[in-house]
């Protein structure tokens, strides 16, 4: 009885018009996260669009001392507002800045 089980199985498999299940597998779709910009960088951004160059923001350590004062938001204009504040706080780099920051 075995081998006309077997022999039905096979008649069957080779005449079978039934189409195989065939799964499809999707590649997920890459995820762009945007980075916010670090208070550094949105600083040497402003001190750019104002004029300040690398040489005196290096010379006077600018950024680490402004990254240690400054609590506010993370944007450009809050920083750009909060620039004068700053240059109190230090009197080379308000002497630097002085005629360059409005």
């Amino acid at each position: 009885m075995n081998w006309l089980k077997t022999l039905w199985n096979w008649l069957i498999r080779k005449t079978s018009t039934s189409p195989k299940l065939t799964i499809a597998e999707e590649e997920p779709t890459p995820c762009v996260v945007e980075k916010e910009p670090s208070i550094e960088e949105l600083f040497l951004e402003v001190c750019a669009d104002i004029g300040v160059g690398a040489k005196i923001i290096n010379s006077t350590n600018a950024v680490e001392k402004f990254e240690d004062w400054y609590t506010g938001q993370a944007n450009k204009e809050s920083i750009l507002d909060s620039l004068k504040e700053f240059m109190k706080t230090d009197g080379t780099i308000n002497a630097k800045l002085q005629g360059l920051v409005k």
